[in-house]
């Protein structure tokens, strides 16, 4: 992940640094951008957010998706795209509620993992 993130540039990271907790990072958030057709500008798209368990609640969040939307200013972006589990009820309520999120109910995600990928090259013309 190292050499992806800080070498490669694959995706880039903020972290959430608390002074109550020593000046230690308490929270991430790991994004990358894209492109949408429908828009012709890029997206932000936040692969993962954390907060430490015992700083949540106290703005950690907050605070990063704030420098998010930060980010996507700067970049002209028309939009913040991120995924989030169907059991995982209070970071929804928290991204409904607080940030103002919209539910993209009529969207699935799809995925391929190694061996799908692999399967691509013997599929016919």
């Amino acid at each position: 992940m190292i050499a992806n993130v800080f070498e490669k540039k694959y995706a880039n990271v903020i972290l959430h640094i608390d002074p109550a907790s020593n000046n230690k990072p308490v929270g991430m958030a790991l994004y990358l951008f894209t492109f949408s057709t429908w828009t012709g500008k890029p997206s932000l798209y936040l692969e993962d957010l954390f907060v430490s368990e015992s700083v949540r609640n106290r703005g950690a969040g907050k605070a990063l998706f704030r420098a998010l939307g930060k980010i996507a200013e700067q970049k002209d972006c028309q939009r913040m795209d991120w995924s989030v589990l169907t059991w995982n009820a209070p970071s929804i309520a928290f991204y409904e509620k607080v940030l103002g999120a919209t539910r993209m109910e009529e969207w699935r995600q799809m995925r391929l993992e190694t061996d799908g990928i692999k399967r691509l090259q013997s599929l016919g013309l």
